[in-house]
């Protein structure tokens, strides 16, 4: 049963960081073949801890390889999981050999990363320096585990030569060779699935990828829109993608480039090497979502109506402007502020030079301290400012679809820059009285009634002591 601090880890590395896209560490489990492992040269890979919470040392190749025979490469893909790191599925190569029973089948599987501190892992994640490196199987076990997590498997038997499939195996005993071999994680560029990508390229002396680097993404997708297809039951993180992926996320991308998912690395693997995949398990329960539809959309609308209504109605109405203002200002920094930290800490391409820095302002933190005119000034700059930016998005300088995004942005502005504020009774006899006029009026009847001196020179009583 699989650990609940473990899926809560893993969700929250989601939602923080790669969107889903982090494949869940290998768990070695007991080889169901019966067969006795073999002998282990050099030294046994890290420890790893898996979902389960389970901490393994997954078993090594034997080495030397029988000097005479090729292995026979297998590439498996797996479907989606329940968690959002599973979303994309996985992917992982293996080596047969047929010939030689002390040699069974072994898995090479590039998404493996210690859990054992979280906080590392997941600033490695947002930095684009996420620890990971390959980790192998015995394919039973494999195969046992997604059987056991319910989820579907395809198979290709690819169809290389005796030298091609050598430099596969070369490559992979080299990878698994140190202990302390690691690669930098990043979300699109490099992953278990280009890692296995990019080896197979290897093996046809860079074939596939000059076919597949030519041609553009059949579907004309970006990356942004590959990356939150598979994530569609996950608004949050989608959410979350919205606001932290930049321009670089919205190019138009080639096939080559469209294997960061591991669905596409068996498509394209199928048309470049003409190896059908074979389903040799299915998934028993229901099917997930892959199509984005309206994402966070609904969401983000919902923000813009909590923003700019109840401020409109408390200028209307002239009371309740200053609880309104903190509604709409705070919920409008915080988002700046992942924004502008995202942006410039990752050294993911796809994180930087995020175009909503121009539409999510730290500054507007001082809206609330301003006077009536200087806030209102404040206001249409701001409003000026993001029709700029509109402007420039609707023309193709900006690439980032943000429209839902300036919206929110946009409408508290419009409000306090043009909707007049209705100044209160107490506030308009305040404004139009001059000063002192009521305190004046307090003495009513009592300094109204006493008759007022004439004014004008008056006829002085004689002096006593007398004088002419």
């Amino acid at each position: 049963m699989r650990d609940p601090r473990a899926a809560r880890l893993l969700r929250f590395l989601a939602v923080l960081t790669v969107a889903g896209l982090a494949p869940a560490a290998v768990v070695a489990q007991p080889d169901v073949t019966g067969v006795a492992p073999p002998a282990l040269v050099g030294p046994p890979p890290p420890a790893l801890v898996g979902p389960a919470g389970v901490t393994t040392s997954p078993p090594k190749p034997a080495r030397p390889v029988p000097p005479g025979e090729a292995p026979q490469v297998t590439l498996y893909t797996i479907g989606p999981g329940d968690e959002a790191v599973e979303k994309f599925g996985h992917a992982t190569l293996c080596l047969r050999y047929s010939d030689d029973p002390r040699h069974p089948t072994v898995c090479y599987d590039y998404g493996t990363a210690s859990f054992n501190r979280p906080l590392k892992l997941a600033w490695g994640f947002v930095r684009g320096e996420g620890e990971f490196w390959v980790s192998t199987d015995y394919e039973s076990v494999t195969l046992a585990r997604y059987t056991r997590d319910d989820r579907t498997i395809w198979r290709q038997d690819l169809p290389l030569t005796a030298e091609q499939a050598r430099r596969v195996e070369q490559r992979l005993l080299a990878d698994t060779a140190d202990a302390s071999w690691r690669y930098a994680y990043q979300i699109y560029q490099d992953n278990c699935s280009t890692r296995l990508r990019d080896i197979l390229d290897l093996a046809v002396g860079g074939a596939f990828r000059d076919r597949t680097a030519r041609e553009p993404e059949p579907t004309g997708r970006t990356f942004r829109e590959l990356g939150e297809g598979p994530l569609a039951e996950h608004p949050a993180v989608v959410a979350f993608l919205e606001l932290t992926l930049a321009r670089a996320a919205d190019v138009p991308i080639s096939r080559w480039e469209s294997m960061f998912r591991p669905d596409r690395l068996r498509l394209e693997v199928e048309r470049f090497f003409g190896v059908p995949a074979v389903a040799v398990r299915q998934q028993q329960g229901r099917a997930w979502e892959q199509e984005l539809g309206w994402g966070a959309t609904p969401y983000f609308l919902f923000l813009a109506v909590l923003f700019a209504a109840p401020l409109a109605v408390a200028r209307r109405e002239g009371r309740g402007e200053r609880l309104a203002l903190w509604v709409a200002v705070v919920p409008l920094v915080l988002l700046a502020l992942v924004i502008w930290f995202v942006t410039w800490v990752t050294r993911i391409p796809e994180g930087r030079y995020n175009e909503l820095m121009a539409v999510f302002v730290p500054l507007d933190l001082a809206l609330p301290f301003l006077a009536e005119s200087r806030r209102r000034l404040y206001a249409r700059v701001r409003v000026a400012e993001l029709a700029l930016v509109s402007l420039l998005l609707a023309v193709g300088v900006l690439r980032q679809p943000m429209w839902i995004q300036l919206l929110m942005a946009f409408a508290p502005f419009a409000v306090l820059a043009f909707v007049e504020r209705r100044e209160r009774p107490a506030d308009a006899a305040d404004t139009a009285a001059p000063p002192g006029a009521a305190t004046a009026g307090k003495g009513g009847a009592d300094a109204g009634d006493r008759p007022t001196p004439p004014e004008g020179p008056t006829d002085d009583p004689p002096d006593p002591s007398g004088g002419s």
